[in-house]
């Protein structure tokens, strides 16, 4: 019997544009799960070409994902100064006289916690990761995954049955492809076909197990999750985001104090490591709302060129939706902020703390300009309450902004470890308020990103928008899963421990061998 002849390429009904076919299908190899014939053998991944080949599709909007290097001077700081020139000029009133009686007075009246999940019995790994990529979720990349492959292997006039080198997937291959990233971010290798290498150096079998390597890079090549908003330019990636934000928020409720961050995701792993001093990175900036513990409760991939005033309140505003008037403390980590946005959160029952630039708006230019000395902290204050503290170390100055700080307000003394600590360094012991709550932001979010995976080598091989979901649930979704996992057995484990837990419990394949990882990193520890 002779062996099937591959289907051309499929062509859209006879209505359809032509620019909607001109992808080619991939070219299939010998795969013994598809239980097809002997097929044409070449790489599913083309890792070749230029970034927007390998990338971006025919129907997407690279430039929307140009990162500026933060040692250099993007177009859009351009922009932003060309915009303030044309802006009116704001005046305030500023006084070097800083009481806390003008400091507008907020109560908080959240009932922070664990919401609609039994606390009184043991979850497993599984069942924490599934509150947030749950079933549902699941299926939708099922079904999403299976119609995109079928558009580029179907041929027009053929029963939709009949396809030409593509298996549909089903809910235990989806859960299985999801437990392997998850393994590829503990287990690094070079590149994804490492993991199913006969080289001794990379010999192992785990992954072999699980899929032949065809089919997960097929699988990977068609990951997909439907659009939602046609319009805008992250249609492909929206429908995941805005599930996973609704399940994030669903399980807990933050305290009073929630800290807002911007992180940058990278699209291949060469910007992250290359120097970069006045290049354009491929990637973009992700605003986060996380709490005390790690937990992330909202994100928002934020559009280029979105430090602008404007672009940065609406940005922000959109992002809190669902936490103000609460009378809750919102301190800001990498994010320029400024008067407008303090009013407008003040406004909404919320105080803020952040850094502002040195020409922030309405600032007060007599306290910007002022000389001072290593340690020193200066501040001004508006009738408002709202004020701008100045501070040096190291001979670099620093800018502030605090809708309820003031030089009045009393020190926090830093908790000692030792007795000899608390005797020996007296004079460090005494922190300002202020600084305190800037130094805290900053190791909350540094032990964040310690427990995210920035590198792997699924990066290389995935389009832009895989390259988001897998960060959304290899990183986030995983760590929201440890938080409550932690929470609600009251147990001890380091990420790397759940990680392989988690990947076995999605696998769900008996007897694996252990595996050991030279990349497991000492567990981040937050000093309270």
């Amino acid at each position: 019997m002779t062996n099937p002849v591959p289907l051309e390429q499929y062509q859209g009904d006879p209505g359809e544009s032509e620019s909607s076919s001109s992808e080619s299908p991939e070219p299939m190899d010998q795969d013994e799960n598809t239980g097809g014939g002997q097929r044409q053998a070449v790489s599913p991944i083309n890792s070749a070409g230029s970034d927007k080949s390998e990338i971006f599709e025919p129907d997407d909007q690279p430039e929307y994902f140009e990162v500026w290097s933060s040692d250099a001077t993007s177009e859009d700081e351009e922009e932003e100064e060309l915009e303030k020139s044309a802006r009116p000029k704001r005046v305030d009133e500023w006084s070097e006289t800083m009481s806390k009686d003008r400091i507008t007075t907020l109560t908080y009246n959240g009932i922070p916690g664990i919401q609609l999940l039994d606390t009184e019995r043991k979850y497993t790994v599984l069942e924490c990761f599934k509150l947030f990529v749950d079933d549902a979720l699941i299926k939708l990349m099922v079904i999403e995954t299976n119609k995109h492959a079928r558009s580029k292997f179907v041929r027009y006039g053929y029963h939709e049955g009949f396809l030409s080198g593509w298996l549909d997937v089903d809910f235990k291959e989806m859960s299985q492809f999801l437990g392997l990233l998850i393994f590829m971010g503990f287990k690094r290798f070079p590149e994804t076909s490492c993991y199913w290498s006969t080289e001794r150096m990379y010999r192992m079998s785990v992954a072999c197990r699980i899929f032949t390597q065809t089919r997960f890079h097929r699988i990977l090549a068609f990951w997909h999750f439907g659009t939602e908003g046609s319009d805008t330019v992250l249609a492909k990636i929206n429908p995941l985001i805005s599930r996973l934000n609704t399940n994030y928020r669903k399980y807990k409720e933050p305290d009073q104090i929630l800290y807002v961050g911007r992180s940058t995701v990278c699209l291949r792993n060469k910007y992250i490591f290359e120097p970069s001093l006045g290049a354009v990175k491929k990637g973009s900036k992700i605003l986060k709302v996380i709490d005390q513990d790690g937990y992330t409760y909202k994100t928002k991939i934020l559009k280029t060129g979105a430090g602008r005033r404007e672009q940065t309140m609406a940005d922000v505003l959109q992002v809190l939706d669902g936490f103000l008037n609460q009378g809750r403390l919102i301190i800001f980590h990498n994010l320029w902020i400024g008067l407008d946005l303090a009013e407008k959160l003040l406004s909404c029952k919320c105080h803020s703390i952040g850094m502002i630039r040195k020409n922030s708006r309405g600032a007060s230019k007599e306290l910007l300009s002022r000389s001072i000395q290593d340690g020193d902290l200066v501040g001004v204050q508006n009738p408002q309450g709202i004020s701008i503290m100045k501070w040096q170390l190291s001979g670099v100055e620093y800018f502030g902004i605090s809708t309820c700080h003031s030089l009045e307000t009393p020190p926090q003394k830093k908790p000692a470890k030792s007795q000899s600590e608390s005797t020996t360094n007296p004079e460090e012991s005494q922190v300002p308020t202020f600084l305190r709550d800037i130094a805290l932001s900053e190791s909350i979010f540094d032990m964040h990103e310690k427990f995210n995976v920035n590198t792997s080598p699924v990066n290389e091989q995935v389009k832009w928008y895989q390259r988001f979901a897998y960060d959304a649930i290899v990183n986030t979704a995983t760590v929201n899963a440890l938080v409550l996992y932690k929470a609600l057995n009251n147990e001890t484990i380091k990420m790397w421990d759940f990680r392989d837990k988690l990947f076995r419990e999605l696998v769900d394949i008996k007897q694996l061998p252990s595996v050991s990882s030279d990349d497991e990193a000492e567990e981040p520890d937050l000093e309270d």
